[in-house]
């Protein structure tokens, strides 16, 4: 138990019967920091919610997170801001949460760290977290001759990252069914090499995108140089010292493709990891495929959506090719 802990009483101000913790005063004091039913019963107990729904989301949403901290071994004396960045990502990665659902569940943590700092329990490690919004619709594309430069310079990087930015260019992937891929859910059926993956949102790996040579080959060279790339290990991971062989974050994804593409040129939050999926969407189209060809590759549920890359490709080819070209020889 810290040494400074603020032993001010806090009352429940709620009526009786709401929510589950007991209309008495609780004592910082008699909080143990290393339980996690304790601290949630004693911040429940002082917060001023009147109505069941509330205290019940707030106690959900708190569970979860406790839940996930015994998992990845945390509690309040062990975490630090570095920690609630990873279950953020959890919550949108591994969870497939919107990002309205992750800023529920992020503000809640903040509620909650502003009462144990004020308890002395620990610091306000969430204050300055911040929530990201889904902002795919306005990633931007990339053009053949941005798309020949990032691979060039991915080839720079060694053969991981080269693989790795290859094979969502070439599929479409979103950073999560990256992060989520396994050696053993590539397979061979009917002379036809396939990826199974895990979308955004769901627990199993029914769907799939055809492997050929162009993504295969980078992948299969950097399969070749791992010693650990046995059938139950990640398809992509860690290379640095302290982290060898452990499956590579959704975020470290994420920053290796934004330093990629800063490094050719295109420094904007318009371009992300999601902007290599766009990419791919929009050459389908480019290349004679239809709008049908884009939601079979890249998994949307709805064709609406697969619509926002035929905006985008049309946009391309208007530019390319101006209907204004007709009009050089009207003098």
């Amino acid at each position: 138990m810290p040494a400074n802990i603020d032993t001010k009483v806090f009352q429940d101000k709620r009526p009786a019967g709401v929510g589950a913790a007991p209309a008495v005063g609780i004592s910082c004091k008699d909080v143990n920091p290393g339980k996690w039913q304790d601290l949630l019963s004693a911040y429940l107990a002082q917060k001023d919610v009147r109505s069941k729904e509330s205290v019940k989301t707030y106690r959900k949403e708190l569970t979860q997170f406790f839940k996930w901290a015994d998992k990845v071994g945390r509690d309040l004396t062990t975490m630090k801001k570095e920690d609630l960045l990873d279950y953020r990502d959890y919550l949108s990665f591994d969870r497939g949460c919107s990002s309205l659902t992750v800023s529920g569940y992020m503000i809640a943590l903040r509620g909650f760290y502003e009462w144990a700092e004020d308890c002395g329990l620990c610091p306000n490690i969430a204050r300055k977290i911040r929530v990201r919004h889904d902002r795919e619709h306005v990633k931007m594309h990339l053009t053949r001759e941005q798309t020949h430069n990032l691979l060039e310079y991915c080839r720079t990087r060694g053969l991981r990252d080269y693989a790795m930015v290859n094979l969502m260019l070439r599929c479409g992937l979103r950073t999560v069914e990256v992060y989520r891929a396994n050696v053993r859910d590539i397979s061979v059926i009917d002379g036809r090499r396939l990826l199974y993956i895990q979308g955004k949102g769901r627990q199993d790996k029914k769907r799939w995108v055809a492997l050929r040579d162009s993504a295969w080959e980078p992948i299969r060279e950097y399969l070749a140089g791992r010693e650990d790339a046995s059938p139950s290990s990640p398809l992509f991971v860690c290379e640095g010292d302290g982290s060898r062989g452990r499956r590579l974050s959704a975020r470290s994804i994420q920053h290796i493709c934004k330093e990629s593409l800063r490094a050719i040129g295109l420094d904007s939050h318009l371009y992300s990891a999601h902007s290599l999926r766009h990419t791919a969407g929009v050459r389908i189209l480019n290349n004679g495929g239809t709008v049908t060809d884009v939601q079979e590759v890249l998994g949307h549920a709805s064709v609406d959506t697969s619509r926002i890359y035929l905006r985008s490709a049309e946009t391309e080819i208007r530019m390319e090719k101006p209907a204004e070209r007709f009009l050089d020889d009207i003098d």
